[in-house]
């Protein structure tokens, strides 16, 4: 059975872009089972779609988001107002790719890729002001970098993703199921 686009689901919500793909797990514990290579070289081709996403996102990090926010060494992580210490280092390399994710509570769904952001400075510029807040520090990072969703989401945005990244998976992971199909039949 081919996938289609409707399977595929783009979660647009909290720290990360989920790309969830209704039957994926069952596909993948085949694939491994007869097929590792296929698998492997599969994994490549979408790692290949996001990978670039994730790179706008890195290079959309700045180097100090605003003069206030203290800038901090690895030893360091928060400051005494809670935020974070600034490391852009770490916001850039927090940013990743990854195969597999969590279940979002309440949902039969579980994430198949995700582009994420594991520093807690670069989530917190991410999504400040992503609620009701009337504190000043929160209305000047709005200011200066716009509203919550300001690197990952907004290099998504900027990619199409929505359709784009939709597509894409789509017409690979089909590929890959008939080249799956067609080396079962013939074991």
């Amino acid at each position: 059975m081919a996938l289609s686009v409707e399977d595929v689901v783009i979660g647009k919500s909290g720290f990360n872009a989920q790309v969830s793909i209704l039957g994926y797990d069952t596909f993948v514990q085949q694939m491994k089972r007869f097929s590792p290579e296929l698998l492997k070289e599969m994994n490549r081709e979408i790692m290949f779609v996001l990978k670039p996403i994730a790179n706008k996102a890195k290079a959309s990090v700045p180097d100090q988001p605003l003069s206030g926010w203290n800038y901090g060494g690895q030893g360091l992580r928060y400051q005494p107002s809670r935020l974070p210490f600034w490391n852009d280092s770490l916001a850039r390399s927090g940013i990743k790719v990854k195969k597999g994710g969590r279940r979002v509570t309440g949902s039969f769904t579980k994430d198949s890729w995700s582009i994420r952001n594991e520093s807690a400075a670069g989530a917190s510029l991410e999504f400040i002001g992503d609620g009701p807040s009337n504190n000043s520090f929160t209305k000047a990072v709005t200011r200066v970098h716009g509203k919550p969703g300001r690197l990952i989401w907004r290099a998504f945005d900027d990619a199409n993703g929505d359709t784009k990244v939709r597509a894409a998976v789509v017409l690979i992971i089909n590929d890959y199921q008939r080249a799956f199909n067609d080396e079962y039949k013939r074991k």
